[in-house]
């Protein structure tokens, strides 16, 4: 009786028409297979492996490559050269040294002894890398393996 009156509640014009028994047992039918989606994941690339290959003080054979970069992070001093991808390669067989240098750096002794209230221009640090032909290189404060480079310019280079 219940289900007699369930079904006269139902609209009789659609065609697969279902009872209220189907819809208690629940025989609906679902997807078997889940849809495929669109994904905006799944395109990493692998790593560009820049950086530094050889350290300061270590031995570096001609041709070797010392340092990958973008750009000229560090510049070629003597005895290195770059390729078009801004890498430091040793043109001869030596140690790799260091150097920094700050274009346009005023000394107290060039301000006359004044310390304050002294305008200065911003400075960039300039960094180099060398590759020296001999170890006792390493530590030696004078600057005459750097050919190329003006009086000028030796006397304000920090060795690092």
């Amino acid at each position: 009786m219940l289900l007699a009156r369930l079904s006269a509640l139902l609209p009789r014009a659609s065609a697969p028409s279902l009872s209220p028994l189907h819809l208690s047992l629940g025989s609906l039918r679902f997807a078997t297979k889940k849809s495929g989606g669109s994904t905006k994941n799944g395109r990493d690339s692998p790593g560009q492996r820049l950086g530094l290959k050889v350290q300061g003080g270590a031995p570096v054979k001609a041709g070797g490559i010392i340092m990958r970069q973008r750009g000229f992070k560090f510049k070629p001093g003597y005895g290195v050269d770059a390729g078009r991808d801004h890498t430091l390669f040793a043109l001869k067989p030596g140690w790799v040294k260091f150097t920094t240098w700050t274009p346009g750096r005023v000394r107290k002794s060039e301000l006359g002894g004044r310390t304050g209230n002294v305008r200065r221009p911003k400075m960039k640090v300039k960094k180099f890398v060398h590759v020296v032909p001999n170890r006792e290189v390493l530590g030696w404060s004078d600057k005459r393996f750097l050919e190329g480079v003006s009086e000028g310019e030796v006397e304000e280079m920090e060795v690092v």
